[in-house]
């Protein structure tokens, strides 16, 4: 294995990962050319920046939180024959298209990451994947070695945009960045997953929510596709060439909060947003704004019952050296519906805690009011944001089924989103007793 590894941010080296004795993972440290550069932009809020090294232990969340996890991180350990409890050699073989744009590459690999970069074509990517979904992202995984952070088992690949969803697919090559996100439904023990994002993400957008553009490609079974947040546009395509992408830096609240992948569920003795909000204070551009929006999501996710909206969920852009703004929202899904009698059963515990409660059914007003304290929201202000949410949430999810049913979900859609709906009642209850408690 290699003993170092060059790390790259939007093209431009930044620094270097080695390995230090009894670390369990490399250390990190700034490149000093790059730290006298007056666009100099750290790596993680986790890890301002120093000419000084940070050591594995201080490295390793930013780091270890680009990689998959779980049962994924296992299945893509097995495929490159290394351990999938070492990091460190995940990130050397899955480091070329991270989240973000951020690059990690083995000292003897190229650094030109010019907007000269390969895409190799897959005609028949979209079949393949919905018809045999472990198999088909497993082969793509290990030939171009592609993969995503996060639990979920999905595949990044690059999209011609001159033609429509379900052709014009590309793997890239050589850490060339891809342009969407493509998940296919795995399982049956969780009936109409990929229908259930999909109408979560265009409920959020009909509810004012900033969310990345998505769609559904139907075949064998369909497959939800999302495009890219942290990809930009650089260029339109030419005569015989496709458009050029640059990536976006951004990190989760994890990275930032300097916290491994396996913290990043609340604990009994954990108060994550109590921690999402300092960062928030101390770096956000416009922190009253930003402050008010992720009181807004965390409420939101409540309502619709997404219980898996954990610190991972929740990204930031990193633009300018230490100011930041909230990244749209992503992984949406209604998880209360699955429990028991649709579908296997999934936990009542949510990935943030509000208030004094964990479980989801046992959220009171007063844990609103411990939130807004917690989000430094004045009563009024988030009284209105609750008030607004729980007015609006049943005419969203009508108008999330419309398009579901126009994407070709057909029936199912709209009896997804009653059940849906019914789901929420009793929490929007809670979210108006809420109000008249901060009025």
């Amino acid at each position: 294995m290699s003993e170092l590894l060059k790390v790259f941010q939007g093209g431009v080296l930044v620094g270097s990962l080695d390995k230090g004795d009894g670390e369990p993972f490399y250390g990190f440290t700034y490149d000093e050319a790059y730290l006298k550069t007056s666009s100099a932009v750290p790596l993680s809020l986790s890890l301002p920046l120093s000419a000084c090294r940070y050591t594995g232990y201080e490295a390793m969340p930013f780091f270890e939180g680009l990689l998959p996890e779980g049962d994924v991180r296992e299945a893509v350990a097995r495929q490159f024959h290394v351990s999938a409890t070492r990091p460190m050699e995940l990130i050397r073989v899955l480091g070329k298209d991270c989240a973000g744009d951020v690059v990690v590459l083995e000292e003897g690999d190229s650094g030109d990451l010019s907007e000269e970069t390969a895409y190799v074509p897959l005609p028949n990517a979209l079949e393949e994947i919905a018809r045999y979904p472990y198999g088909a992202i497993s082969q793509l995984r290990a030939e171009y070695r592609l993969s995503l952070a996060g639990g979920q088992e999905k595949i990044a690949l690059f999209h011609d945009d001159r033609v429509p969803l379900d052709k014009g697919w590309f793997a890239p090559l050589a850490g060339a960045p891809s342009s969407h996100i493509i998940k296919p439904q795995v399982t049956d023990r969780f009936p109409f997953l990929t229908p259930n994002e999909f109408m979560c993400m265009e409920a959020a957008r009909a509810m004012g929510f900033e969310v990345p553009e998505t769609a559904i490609v139907l075949g064998e079974r369909p497959l939800f596709i999302v495009r890219r947040y942290d990809r930009e546009i650089t260029g339109e395509p030419g005569d015989g060439s496709l458009q050029m992408l640059r990536r976006v830096h951004q990190e989760d609240f994890c990275q930032a909060i300097g916290l491994i992948s396996a913290r990043k569920y609340e604990g009994q003795k954990t108060h994550h947003a109590q921690d999402m909000a300092s960062v928030l204070v101390e770096y956000a551009m416009q922190p009253i704004e930003a402050l008010r929006e992720l009181f807004r999501r965390i409420a939101m996710n409540y309502l619709i019952g997404n219980c898996d909206a954990h610190l991972k969920n929740y990204s930031l852009f990193l633009r300018e050296s230490t100011a930041v703004s909230l990244a749209p929202v992503y992984d949406l899904m209604c998880t209360t519906i699955y429990d028991g009698r649709f579908g296997s059963e999934l936990s009542r515990g949510m990935g943030i805690r509000i208030g004094d409660h964990l479980n989801i059914d046992k959220v009171t007003p007063n844990d609103f009011a411990l939130l807004a304290q917690d989000m430094r929201q004045p009563k009024r202000a988030a009284a209105k944001i609750l008030e607004e949410l729980a007015g609006s949430v049943e005419e969203a999810f009508e108008v999330a089924a419309v398009e579901s049913v126009r994407v070709g979900l057909g029936d199912d859609a709209c009896d997804l989103m009653q059940r849906i709906v019914k789901s929420t009642a009793k929490r929007k209850d809670v979210m108006r007793k809420a109000v008249d408690l901060l009025g």
